[in-house]
Formats: structure tokens, C-alpha cells, sequence
């Protein structure tokens, strides 16, 4: 009976045991399981109303079961989100609550929600905790496992959202702003150091004048390189109270300044081997060439290649860097170049450094170094220098604008020719002109024609003027021909009005000196205060007026 006793004892002793550690169980959260976890929208714009966010968070206990088998809870799951904005210390708390569908509660399924109610919210809201709470109190994070997930499917399980502004942040176009001055005093420095150039002097030849595709590009990305980091330095400092300077320089920006820097150098390189191997002449400074232009003026589709793939590229950069800027809640950093426009890029350059190297003037073809003089009248005599003209002219022409001269040849050798200017070429009267001259030798034309211009000798002609610029009241020195032997039959005309004789000191027939007037037939020529005012200075002898005009800056006296 005792033993029987005994027994009962030690069953009801375990039965008491195993229902003590169920009830304790059962208030207790163990381990928890997130089947989804989903954020709506994860991205808003404030404008004028608040806008709701809505979380849904979908959990399981250790056996993944969630209905009737979810452990309770003794408070509602509560997540809290903070915003990473720099120097922000806002917070946003979402205390969930069950999910109902037909006015049943679905177990495992909580909702939350947040209001954003002004653009104060702006930024990255990034997940800082998310705990549930058993009856005893237990807490458990949920965020360790979320980040998991997270890692595996970012759509099933986000951790962030995103609030923005609304329309165009006024503290952008300040930093653009800063970005446009540190350019326009970089281009007065320049202006300043190099004597009264802009800096479009740059890339243009200095022997020619001739606009240089490769120098154009590489001063072009370096004026956006300039121009970016100034504006992402600004809006650090305006936008995010940072003085920290952004140090690291996106490699693909390297590699674009790298591969301009390269083609400017390899260009130079391939023109001055040309030259040096007489495979080509050096630019003389009526060349025509340009950014997008051979040396005859032609469309050069290296070029054209190479510039469009330069400011295509140079367009979506910018762009890229405002698109950077925008994004108030980020401290901004250089944006990389898309790596197929680099690539394209690239191509261009390569194309034109090639055509550069592949092509050169027919050594045979005759080369003309100089004409003089420049400028002459009727039979006046010019002499052309330079080689391959063959030792007598045989079957070979002298060309006015492509048109041959049959008469008025004095001499010819293979560096030397001596001719006078015909009254008369192809049936087109020669006076007053500017023409090309060049050469045809045994049917091939000389690559480089010279400029001559041909002078009315029945009218004045201004050759220079000096100074080119001042004050009123400035002594002026005008040179040139057939300006009479005194001022009486002429007239020195500023915008179509007389100048007084009473400023003018000197006339003889190659030169001319007068003082620049205070007023000109009741006009006022002392320009406003910080500005300057181009008049243009021309002649009348004997009623005949000047085949040209000469312009004149007049400067403010300070």
C-alpha cells in the first residue's frame, strides 16, 4: 500500500513539473521567426499634406507556426527608426497593433503606421530596433534577424525608407553659385596674368590662331572638374555644416582628364614630327581650322566625333553632380563618369590622335612659307617663297581664290616666284579684295594658300591704328596709304561723323594723328561708369571713303 502510495506520489510529482514548465512556456517569448516584413511607401515627397507610412510585420515562433501557436505577448511589437542625416537626433516610433480581416484578428500579423507631416522629416530613416515583449517581460530584437534576411531578400524584408523634399532646394542654387564664381575669378585671374586674354586663348594656336580640338577638351574637363568639386565643397558645407573636403577623386574622372591630358600631348607630338619630317606645314595664321574644322574649313568628322562624345559626356556629368547635390539627408561626394561614355569617349580620341598621325601633305606638292607683301594695289609686285615650285613655271599656275593667272609672271625657280597683281581674274575685277593665293604644280595644289589684299589705289586704306584703346582725349596715330598729302580734302569719320580739324595734329599720306573727341555730333563718347564703348574709325579723301574701318575702345578715364 505504501509502495502503490509512493508511486502516485512520484507521477503526480512529474505531472505538477511538466505543467509548471508549459504554463511558464507559455508566458515566455523563446525564439522567434520573421516571415515578412514590409514598409509602404518606402519613399515620399512632402509637399503641402502629411502622408502616412504603413508597416506590416508577419511573424512565427521556433516551429515557424504563427495562428493559434503564437506565443502571447505582454505589450504590442514596437520598432523605432532614426534618421541619418547628419547632426539629426530624430526619431520615429511605430507601436503595432493586430492585423483584423473580416473583424477577426489574424495571429502573427501586426500593422503600424507613421506620419510624416512636414519636410523637417527629410532623410534616410534607417531601422534602429524592432522588440517584442512576453509576459514575463522578456525582450527580444528582432532587427539581427531582419538584417539577415535582409541580406538575402532586400524587397521581403526593407529596414529603411526615404522622406524628400518637395520642389528645388533654394541652398542648391548657392552652391552652383560658388561654383560659377571661383570659374569667373579663375577667368579673371587669367585675363589679368595673361595681358587682357580670356581664356578661350587657351586652346587656340599660337602661331595660327586655329581653335585646337584636344586642347578644348582637356580645358574643358578641367573647368568641370573645377567647377564640380567647388560645388559639391559648397553644398557640404551650406547643406550638411561639414568642412570635410572630399578626398577621394572617382577613377573614371581620373581616366577622362588622363585621356585628354594624353591626347592633347600625343597630338603635339604627331603635328611637331609632321613638321620636322616636312610631311606637313606648320599652321600659318590664316588657317582655318577649328574645334570641328580641318585647316581648309571643312567639317573633320575625328573631330566631330570626339567633341560630341566630349560633351555628351561633359552634359550627363553635370547632371549626375546636381542629381548629387539634391539629396539633402547624404553629404555629397564626386559622382564616377558612366563608364560607356568613357569608353566612347576614348574611341573618339583614339580616331582623331590616328587620322592626325595617318595623314600628311604630298611631300611632291608645292609649299608656300611666305608672300610679300600682304597688301598691295594693281601691278604692284609680290614675291611667294617656299619649295617644290619647280625650276621654271612650264605648264604650272599661279591661283587667285582657285582661279588661275595666265600674265604678269616675272620670274619662277623651285623657291621663288615673282609676279604682279592682275587688274582682272576669271572676268572679276581684283580691287578692293581679299584673295587666296596658292600654287598648281604638275596637277597638285598647295595645301596652305596665303592671303593677299588687294588695295583700291583710288581710295584710302587703314593699315593699323595705335593705341587700340582709351580715354578721350587719347593721342591716336592712324597708318596706312593714299591719305592725301595734307587734310584738306579729308575727312577722319568716327561712326560716320566728322572729327573737328582742330584734333587732328598731323596728316601726311601714310599717317595720320588726331585726338579722340569728348563729343561727336552731339553724342557723348565717354562710356558709363565700369564699361567701356567700340567706336569704329574710318576715312574720306576727296569724297571717296576708306576701303575699311579700323574699331577703337574708348575707356572710361578714372
Amino acid at each position: 500500500m505504501r509502495k502503490c502510495f509512493g508511486l502516485f506520489l512520484l507521477v503526480v510529482s512529474l505531472l505538477c513539473f511538466f505543467s509548471f514548465q508549459e504554463s511558464n512556456g507559455a508566458d515566455s517569448l523563446g525564439t522567434s521567426y520573421v516571415n515578412s516584413f514590409d514598409i509602404y511607401p518606402r519613399e515620399v515627397k512632402i509637399s503641402d499634406n502629411p502622408v502616412d507610412i504603413t508597416f506590416t510585420l508577419n511573424f512565427a515562433d521556433a516551429n515557424n507556426e504563427s495562428g493559434s501557436k503564437i506565443l502571447p505577448l505582454q505589450k504590442e511589437p514596437q520598432a523605432l527608426f532614426r534618421n541619418t542625416v547628419p547632426n539629426s537626433n530624430q526619431n520615429i516610433i511605430v507601436n503595432f497593433t493586430k492585423q483584423k480581416m473580416n473583424g477577426v484578428y489574424v495571429n502573427g500579423v501586426y500593422v503600424g503606421s507613421a506620419r510624416i507631416v512636414n519636410e523637417s522629416y527629410h532623410g534616410l530613416w534607417v531601422l534602429d530596433n524592432l522588440r517584442l515583449t512576453d509576459r514575463n517581460m522578456n525582450i527580444l530584437d528582432l532587427k539581427n534577424e531582419l538584417e539577415k534576411q535582409n541580406g538575402l531578400e532586400k524587397d521581403k524584408f526593407p529596414m529603411d525608407f526615404v522622406v524628400k523634399q518637395s520642389g528645388f532646394r533654394s541652398i542648391i542654387f548657392g552652391s552652383i553659385g560658388l561654383g560659377v564664381l571661383v570659374l569667373l575669378i579663375m577667368s579673371a585671374l587669367y585675363w589679368w596674368w595673361s595681358g587682357g586674354k580670356w581664356p578661350n586663348h587657351i586652346y587656340r594656336s599660337d602661331d595660327s590662331g586655329a581653335s585646337s580640338a584636344s586642347k578644348a577638351q582637356l580645358l574643358l574637363w578641367t573647368v568641370v572638374a573645377i567647377f564640380s568639386y567647388t560645388v559639391i565643397y559648397a553644398d557640404r558645407v551650406l547643406n550638411h555644416n561639414t568642412f570635410d573636403v572630399p578626398t577621394e577623386i572617382p577613377s573614371n574622372l581620373l581616366v577622362a582628364m588622363g585621356l585628354s591630358a594624353g591626347t592633347t600631348l600625343a597630338a603635339k607630338v604627331v603635328s611637331g614630327t609632321q613638321i620636322r619630317s616636312g610631311k606637313a606645314q606648320k599652321q600659318e595664321e590664316d588657317s582655318k581650322g577649328g574645334i570641328l574644322l580641318n585647316d581648309d574649313g571643312e567639317p573633320d568628322l575625328s573631330k566631330i566625333q570626339m567633341m560630341a562624345w566630349t560633351f555628351l559626356a561633359v552634359g550627363v556629368y553635370l547632371i549626375s553632380v546636381l542629381k548629387v547635390i539634391s539629396i539633402s539627408f547624404q553629404v555629397p561626394d564626386l559622382p564616377d563618369i558612366n563608364p560607356t561614355l568613357l569608353a566612347l569617349m576614348g574611341i573618339g580620341e583614339i580616331a582623331y590622335v590616328g587620322k592626325k598621325a595617318v595623314t600628311e601633305d604630298d611631300p611632291r606638292a608645292p609649299r608656300l612659307s611666305t608672300i610679300s607683301p600682304e597688301r598691295g594695289i594693281i601691278d604692284s609686285e609680290v614675291i611667294l617663297t617656299g619649295l617644290n615650285f619647280g625650276e621654271e613655271q612650264g605648264g604650272s599656275q599661279i591661283l587667285f581664290d582657285g582661279k588661275p593667272i595666265q600674265e604678269n609672271i616675272n620670274s619662277w625657280c623651285n623657291t621663288q616666284i615673282k609676279f604682279k597683281i592682275p587688274k582682272v581674274v576669271a572676268g572679276e575685277k581684283m580691287a578692293p579684295r581679299k584673295t587666296e593665293v596658292s600654287l598648281m604644280v604638275k596637277d597638285k595644289q598647295s595645301p596652305n594658300p596665303k592671303v593677299f589684299e588687294v588695295i583700291d589705289n583710288n581710295a584710302p586704306y587703314l593699315d593699323g591704328v595705335d593705341p587700340s584703346k582709351g580715354p578721350v582725349g587719347s593721342d591716336v596715330i592712324l597708318t596706312g596709304l593714299y591719305f592725301g598729302d595734307n587734310q584738306d580734302t579729308g575727312q577722319i569719320l568716327i561712326d560716320e561723323d566728322s572729327v573737328e580739324k582742330s584734333d587732328i595734329t598731323k596728316w601726311i599720306d601714310t599717317e595720320i594723328r588726331f585726338k579722340i573727341p569728348a563729343e561727336i555730333a552731339g553724342t557723348k563718347l565717354t562710356p558709363p561708369p565700369l564699361k567701356s564703348k567700340m567706336i569704329n574709325i574710318s576715312l574720306k579723301v576727296k569724297g571717296i571713303k576708306s576701303q575699311n574701318t579700323k574699331p577703337f575702345e574708348v575707356e572710361r578715364d578714372n
